[in-house]
């Protein structure tokens, strides 16, 4: 078993890494980002397309996450429209807090990680 202890941090502040390489870490608005041998910061959405990773789901909306899709949230994860999920979520440090509708077809995961 590995143990993986993160942080947030200013990326603006981080160096950049060298070419060919990336740096991935959580920023201080708590979304895992990556930046890239030119100082461009990415946050990294697995690929749902849905504006995904966000803290919270509005009452009008409708969001469904896509089979193949990871999607990661730091800290609490707030639905009050509705969310419908055929991929994965991972909640990392946080909780799901359901006052809409959240339909579960894939995978919810909710990590506890010790901060350093």
């Amino acid at each position: 078993m590995a143990i993986v202890k993160l942080s947030k941090h200013d990326l603006l502040l981080v160096e950049n890494p060298p070419p060919n390489e990336l740096i991935l870490g959580f920023d201080l608005d708590g979304i895992l980002k990556k930046k890239d041998e030119f100082g461009v910061i990415t946050p990294i959405e697995g690929g749902g397309g849905i504006g995904l990773p966000r803290y919270y789901v509005g009452l009008t909306e409708n969001l469904t996450i896509p089979d193949g899709s990871i999607n990661f949230v730091y800290g609490d994860l707030t639905i009050d429209g509705i969310l419908t999920n055929y991929g994965k979520i991972v909640i990392i440090n946080g909780a799901l807090i359901e006052n809409g509708t959240f339909n579960n077809f894939g995978t919810l995961q909710i990590l506890a990680v010790p901060l350093i």
